[in-house]
């Protein structure tokens, strides 16, 4: 465990992640000096190399998302539907703003895109990537807890915006404990399958617009 000034947080994050895809930073959060909070990361190992590329060039805007994860807390809902946010354990940024970064980081470590945008640039984008997250936390069951993920990904054209697929991708994973450790670690999992599973659909997608 680590106590460190934000303004070296970013930095300190950045080069434990590159040791561990789930660690903890305990950090000043904002109601005081002495207010602390442990923060985890998500990542998921990286995906295997291309056989080949298909030039395009993809932009994945920002995703938005629900009123329930649209913070950094951690959220739990309770098995009477009640919404825990804890203030306590936060994520190291919004589901909203690192879903799309990792999605852009498996797929330039894949090799199989021209080019993968988060902003805009001199490039004429192919296709455009948008999502809206439903979920990204726990879930309290009979038997202990269980991590959820549950993002919907639209496929777009760059030029006139047709549409090439919408699909929702809800995954869970059953926790040996609940904690937020295990949930962390299990949805370093969770966004890895999710990963794939949008990357494959958008490689099928592809054909009809070439």
């Amino acid at each position: 465990m680590a106590v460190i000034e934000r303004a070296h947080f970013i930095f300190f994050v950045s080069i434990l992640s590159l040791l561990s895809s789930c660690i903890t930073v305990n950090v000043p959060i904002g109601a005081g000096p002495d207010a602390r909070a442990t923060v985890w990361t998500v990542e998921p190992d990286p995906p295997g190399p291309s056989a080949a590329c298909n030039g395009l060039v993809v932009k994945v805007k920002d995703f938005s998302s629900s009123a329930s994860v649209e913070g950094m807390g951690i959220t739990v809902i309770l098995e009477d539907g009640t919404l825990n946010r804890s203030g306590d354990n936060i994520w190291f940024a919004r589901p909203a703003e690192f879903l799309p970064d990792i999605l852009v980081k498996a797929m330039v470590e894949t090799g199989a895109w021209g080019a993968v945008l988060r902003r805009s640039t001199v490039l004429d984008d192919d296709l455009v990537v948008e999502g809206y997250v439903r979920e990204l936390g726990g879930r309290a069951t009979e038997d202990g807890w269980e991590a959820v993920l549950d993002v919907d990904v639209t496929l777009l054209e760059g030029e006139g915006n047709a549409l090439l697929f919408q699909e929702n991708y809800r995954f869970t994973w059953t926790l040996d404990s609940p904690g937020y450790a295990e949930l962390a670690s299990a949805m370093d999992i969770l966004v890895g399958i999710w990963c794939e599973e949008v990357m494959n659909d958008m490689a099928s997608s592809v054909a009809p617009i070439r």
